[in-house]
This record gives structure tokens, sequence and C-alpha cells, in this order.
């Protein structure tokens, strides 16, 4: 979770309210701290699930989303905990690995297909299993696209984007 300094917390209350401050504090043993403002007019929050169990995957992904988007990440490490997140966020795209301990990606899809109320959110696959990324499987799985690991930090939002036309 984001820590909060006293000096954010300043910046924050004297800022214009129209302006909306993302301030990102960087993942892992970096140092540095990135600090941008967007005007909220131009702000199209959409909230994007990411289901994958390596921790690296999800820090490299939730990263990219904040600094190359204007997406809000949430990210979990089990197609479980996925399930329950859906549920409560109701995202507007899932991010989905399908190589995972207990449900794989594969059950997951098979139990938000079934369910009327999540069956339409568009799902993503982030998978290292490169024989998904073709296009008949894609079609077959009922799922947007895919992206195949390992994949490029910098292009990913774009690539996100093409396959669900934001």
């Amino acid at each position: 979770m984001a820590r909060r300094s006293r000096a954010t917390e300043n910046l924050k209350s004297h800022l214009p309210q129209n302006i909306l401050t993302f301030i990102l504090y960087t993942k892992s043993k970096l140092e540095a701290k990135l600090y941008f403002t967007v005007p909220m007019e131009n702000i199209s929050r959409k909230t994007v699930l990411l289901i994958d169990d390596e921790e690296y995957i999800c820090k490299i992904v939730e990263t990219c989303l904040e600094i190359f988007s204007d997406w809000q990440p949430v990210t979990v490490p089990c197609c479980e905990e996925g399930l329950a997140a859906v549920a409560n966020i109701r995202p507007d795209a899932i991010l989905l690995d399908m190589i995972m301990p207990n449900m794989d990606g594969f059950a997951f899809l098979k139990t938000l297909q079934a369910n009327p109320e999540f069956a339409d959110i568009p799902v993503v696959l982030l998978t290292a299993r490169v024989d998904l990324t073709e296009s008949q499987k894609i079609a077959q799985l009922g799922v947007k696209g895919a992206i195949a690991k390992p994949f490029n930090p910098v292009q990913i939002v774009s690539q996100i984007k093409h396959i669900l036309d934001w």
C-alpha cells in the first residue's frame, strides 16, 4: 500500500479542486518518487483487475498502468481472490494469467462466463502459453485477446488499448 507523507498531504491540500494528483510511489527497491497532475475533466478512470500469482509481474503491470494510463489497477495473486474482487469492484477489464496453482485461468474463465452479471467483462490473457495467443484459441476461450509473456512493459498499455478498443 502507498504511504503518504506530510509533504504529500500538504501538496494535495494546496492544489485546486479540479486537479487530480497521482502520487506514485516506486515499487520494491527504487528510491525515486513520481509526481504528476492531470485535469479531472480529461480523466476517464477505468478499473483493470490483474490476476497473477507472480508478484513481480503484478508490480510491473501495476506500475505501467499507473504511469502510462489513467486506469486504476487492482492486483490479486490468485483466481479465488479474483472472483471476489470481480464481485466487489466490477472492473472494466480483467488481465488474467492462465497458469496458477489451485484454480487456474481456465476455471476462472468458466466461472466468470457462467455468471450473467459478470460474463460481459472483457478479459485479456497475460500468459506464457504462446498457444493461447492464437486467434482461434482466443475465440474458443471467449476472451478479447492475449498478451504473451514476456511482454514489453512500455507497450503493455497500448496493447491493452488495442485489444479492448479503448
